[in-house]
């Protein structure tokens, strides 16, 4: 569904970022990074604003290089990181994507 607003770009030899709101235990985010690697990038960096220690570590075996603005010693959910943590409708970020 959300290919059909942009094509996808080829990521072979190339420096490729993935970023997430933040990471609690990082499974997904890891899916990702294995999906992108196939691809032969150049370099992949994780880059998260807030996540757990344990999972960080997780995500970072599989990363060139990993980027996170905060690692609490206290971590519960990622909405206790943000002032606004509301979830959004697939129809909204199609409205994101397709703006020019």
């Amino acid at each position: 569904m959300f290919r059909n607003a942009h094509p996808k770009v080829p990521l072979k030899n190339r420096t490729v970022i993935i970023t997430d709101d933040g990471i609690a235990t990082g499974a997904t985010f890891q899916a990702a990074m294995w999906a992108v690697r196939q691809e032969c990038p150049i370099r992949l960096i994780a880059a998260i604003p807030v996540g757990p220690e344990d999972s960080l570590c997780k995500v970072a075996e599989d990363a060139d290089e990993l980027l996170c603005a905060r690692v609490p010693d206290f971590f519960y959910a990622l909405s206790q990181f943000y002032a606004q943590f509301d979830q959004i409708e697939d129809k909204q970020v199609l409205e994101i994507l397709t703006r020019n």
